[in-house]
C-alpha cells in the first residue's frame, strides 16, 4: 500500500516518570540566584557604630583622567563574588537516531528537516574567582517537528530536554571579557511527545549525561555609553553573543527512545548580572 506499519499506543501516554526531586530543587535554586549576593549588602548600622566604622560602597563608575568622560571600571574590578547568566539561543539539535513510534521508517525519512531550530533558555549561577568562574547551569529547550511525510504517516514530534550541570568560564583572561571560553557537563532528561490523530506516545527518559563547550564574545564595545547605563540601572555586568557545540548521550533505559544526538551547534545572546 505504500504505508508503513504502525505501532499504535492507545491512551494519553505509554508511561511518564516524574522528574527527580533533586532536579526540581536545582531548578528552583536557579530561578532565585540574587539571594546569593545577600552577604554583600550593607552591614548593620549598629555594628558599624560599635566598631567606629563607615560603610563605603564601591563605585562602579569612575572619571577618565584623559578626556573626563565617565566610564565603567574594568570587568575584573566591578563584578561581585556571585554572578548570574541568562541566555537564549537557537540549537541545531535533531534526534537523528529516534525511531518514530507510528512508522517503521527512520526519523529522517518520516520527519525530514524541521521547519525551525530548537529554542533554549538557560540560567547559570556562578562564583567568581581571579582565574575565572565556576557555576551551576540549568537549561530547558523546545524542539518540534511537524514536517512529517503524509505519504508515510501524518504525525508530529516534540521534545523538551531539561539539563542541569556544572560549568567553567575563563572570563578574566583580559580586564574585559572580550572572549570567554567555557565548558559544561552534567545530566539531562528528555520529555518526549509524539502524536498521531487521537493516539500519543509520551514520557520522559532516564537521566543521561551531556557535554557542552564554546566561546562567548562581549559586545559592550559596540555602545559603551549604553553598557554603562545598563550597569547603573540594572546592574548588568556584560552582554555577549556566543556559539557552542553540544552532545546529548543516549539514555541507558531499555524502554527509552533514542533521543541522543551527534554534536550540534548553537548560537545565542547572553546577559550577565
Amino acid at each position: 500500500m505504500g504505508f508503513a506499519a504502525f505501532r499504535y499506543t492507545q491512551g494519553m501516554s505509554q508511561r511518564f516518570r516524574p522528574l527527580p526531586s533533586w532536579l526540581i530543587v536545582l531548578l528552583y535554586i536557579g530561578i532565585l540566584p540574587p539571594a546569593l549576593n545577600a552577604a554583600e549588602e550593607e552591614p548593620d548600622a549598629e555594628t558599624l557604630i560599635q566598631k567606629h566604622l563607615v560603610y563605603v560602597e564601591q563605585a562602579s563608575v569612575i572619571v577618565s583622567k584623559v578626556d573626563g568622560e565617565y566610564k565603567l571600571q574594568s570587568y575584573r574590578e566591578r563584578r561581585t563574588h556571585w554572578g548570574l547568566l541568562i541566555g537564549v539561543d537557537y540549537d541545531a539539535y535533531e534526534p537523528l537516531n529516534y525511531q518514530p513510534n507510528f512508522s517503521i521508517e527512520n526519523y529522517r525519512r518520516v520527519y525530514g528537516v524541521p521547519q525551525s531550530p530548537t529554542l533554549e533558555l538557560q540560567v547559570a549561577v556562578k562564583r567568581n574567582f581571579s582565574f575565572g568562574s565556576i557555576g551551576i547551569e540549568v537549561a530547558g529547550s523546545f524542539f518540534s517537528n511537524t514536517n512529517s511525510d503524509p505519504a508515510l504517516v501524518n504525525s508530529s514530534l516534540s521534545l523538551n530536554p531539561i539539563r542541569v550541570g556544572g560549568s567553567v568560564y575563563l572570563d578574566t583572561l583580559w580586564a574585559e571579557p572580550y572572549v570567554v571560553p567555557y565548558a559544561s557537563a552534567g545530566a539531562y532528561t528528555m520529555i518526549y511527545h509524539e502524536r498521531l490523530a487521537g493516539n500519543s506516545f509520551n514520557g520522559n527518559t532516564q537521566v543521561a549525561p551531556y557535554i557542552n563547550a564554546g566561546c562567548a564574545y562581549q559586545i559592550d564595545w559596540i555602545d559603551k555609553r549604553a553598557a554603562r547605563t545598563s550597569h547603573e540601572e540594572s546592574h548588568m555586568q556584560s552582554t555577549y553573543v556566543y556559539t557552542d557545540a553540544r552532545k546529548y548521550f543516549t539514555s541507558q533505559g531499555k524502554k527509552d527512545p533514542d533521543v541522543g544526538n551527534d554534536v550540534s551547534w548553537a548560537a545565542g545572546l547572553r546577559v550577565e548580572f
